[in-house]
């Protein structure tokens, strides 16, 4: 069965590998994507993430100071 997933979207491609990169220093998995066509964003790539793990990745990129955005995969 798949686990539920999250799509997190960055203002440029530079924030994306940041945040993968962090991400799996970290022991968060996370997918690199293309930008859903639903959703608009200069960057054509995004990250995808387990809806369990999405408070951590939010608390990981504040850290950071990387701007984003997280989409419900189930509106977008």
């Amino acid at each position: 069965m798949l686990q539920p997933t999250k799509t997190a979207v960055f203002k440029t491609a530079r924030m994306v590998i940041k945040a993968d990169n962090a991400c799996r220093q970290s022991g968060l998995a996370v997918k690199v994507i293309p930008v859903p066509p639903s959703v608009s964003s200069d960057c054509g790539m995004c990250l995808e993430i387990a809806v369990a793990e999405v408070e951590q990745f939010k608390a990981l990129m504040a850290s950071l100071n990387i701007e984003m955005k997280i989409y419900d995969n189930n509106l977008i």
